[in-house]
């Protein structure tokens, strides 16, 4: 039997099949790229809250705010008539600032519901957005800070108040309309206040 012999390559032919093979090896060190995953549905059409929409937040939450401050006010402010006039009269008149004030919380918390439907819908909010919320929250906060330092201030003052009061005239029941007078205006302060600014925080997701 024959034996079969191969050609002998050629310096040339050798030459490029090792240039290949070095290229080959030269790529084996590349990891090729992972598969991408396919964009989400919800990310690409995720709800995007507009400037109107926020306002509108901002707007139903200073009525709701309001009328929560005004009716605890107007609470506080009907005990006055009653240390004032000590009869019949002085109660019938505690009694209509009492309705006024109760019917003020109530229709505060009917209203709400319009603030519950936006939350709901959720906040995702653009950049551009995010940025001017930051600004007003930022200047908000030199009124925020005012409001509080007002209620504190005011409620000391009524206490200061009814107890130089007592020190010059000696004690009296109507002494007390003082302490309720600047209790019921600090305290609508206080309202207003936290109220607003818990909707900032609620809007630029800022944890207390």
């Amino acid at each position: 039997m024959k034996e079969t012999s191969e050609a002998p390559l050629s310096e040339s032919a050798e030459e490029r099949i090792q240039e290949n093979t070095w290229n080959d090896d030269a790529f084996d060190d590349f990891p090729s790229p992972a598969p991408q995953p396919e964009e989400s549905l919800i990310g690409r059409f995720a709800y995007t809250s507009d400037r109107e929409s926020v306002e509108k937040y901002l707007h139903l939450n200073q009525i709701f705010a309001r009328k929560i401050s005004g009716g605890v006010s107007l609470i506080l402010c009907g005990v006055i008539p009653a240390i004032l006039f000590d009869n019949d009269l002085g109660a019938a008149i505690l009694m209509f600032f009492v309705a006024i004030g109760v019917g003020l919380l109530i229709k505060a918390g009917m209203d709400y519901q319009d603030v519950e439907k936006i939350e709901k819908q959720g906040f995702h909010l653009s950049g551009e957005l995010i940025c001017d919320l930051q600004d007003e929250y930022e200047r908000f906060q030199k009124v925020f800070t005012a409001r509080i330092v007002t209620g504190v201030g005011l409620i000391i003052l009524g206490v200061g108040l009814m107890l130089i009061l007592n020190g010059l005239f000696g004690e009296e029941e109507w002494h007390v309309i003082t302490l309720f007078l600047c209790t019921a205006v600090g305290v609508g302060n206080f309202i207003t206040a936290g109220i607003i600014n818990g909707v900032y925080h609620k809007l630029l997701n800022i944890q207390d």
